[in-house]
């Protein structure tokens, strides 16, 4: 048995397909590749495949994982190559690592996430945020110790809004007064950021997130805490961290 990692990404139509459907797409992919996927035992054998983090539906990313146990051992190019010519259009595998047999379930490594927020600003508002006001909102928003969103469970899905009474920043959740409500401060899952002007009207804020048992931040919730007249292009999710560096393989392999 051979363990692979496959980075991969996922970007344009491909951003809107739920977490299932992805696996579905990827399953059909490793069979349509004709790679020797390796099957679990018993009456309903599945592929031995194991997925990371899931990535909310309408983000894009680059650091998407996926491991998979084979019969037998393939050049990670070549597995790259086989699934690329079969992957539907907005996914594409970047590297392919060798791993052992034994080791850290993809969940459990990865311990924070760095998205790429980014928003286009109006001629009106373009002229009134140059770099030194963009940092000095950025640097306020960052100093502030709440920033509180309420996560409801309506008909077994999960709603937010912001608001709510005091939370408590150390584990960043406080019980709601209603069955199923929990109130989050965002800025106990927020590690760091930076910013930049790719153009005068288009801005890009990289935000790095925690990820783990204590939970993380949704890209969608950090939103309305920025300025009203920045409007949001698009949000990619641009690194996986483990322990401060990034989760492998890291060098892109496009074919």
């Amino acid at each position: 048995m051979h363990k692979y990692r496959l980075r991969y990404a996922k970007s344009g139509p491909a951003r809107y397909a739920s977490h299932l459907d992805l696996g579905r797409a990827l399953g059909r992919a490793l069979r349509r590749a004709e790679l020797p996927v390796a099957y679990s035992q018993g009456f309903h054998p599945l592929p031995k495949m194991a997925f990371g983090p899931p990535l909310p539906v309408g983000v894009e990313s680059e650091a998407e994982f996926l491991e998979i146990t084979l019969t037998r051992e393939l050049p990670a190019g070549e597995i790259a190559r086989r699934l690329n010519a079969v992957l539907p259009t907005g996914l594409v595998v970047m590297g392919v690592l060798p791993l052992p047999l034994k080791t850290p379930s993809l969940m459990s490594l990865i311990d924070r996430f760095t998205y790429l927020f980014f928003f286009t600003l109006p001629p009106a508002e373009a002229a009134g945020w140059n770099r030194e006001k963009t940092a000095a909102f950025l640097a306020a928003l960052w100093e502030k110790e709440e920033l509180p969103v309420v996560r409801k469970k309506e008909g077994g899905k999960e709603g937010k809004k912001q608001g709510g009474k005091e939370v408590n920043k150390e584990d960043g959740k406080q019980a709601g007064k209603e069955d199923g409500e929990k109130r989050v401060n965002l800025r106990s899952f927020w590690y760091d950021y930076n910013f930049s002007f790719i153009e005068q009207d288009l801005l890009q804020v990289a935000v790095d997130v925690a990820y783990g048992p204590r939970g993380t931040l949704r890209p969608d919730e950090l939103v309305p805490f920025f300025p009203a007249g920045w409007q949001l292009q698009k949000v990619v999710r641009a690194e996986a961290w483990s322990r401060g560096e990034p989760v492998p393989p890291v060098a892109v392999q496009r074919g």
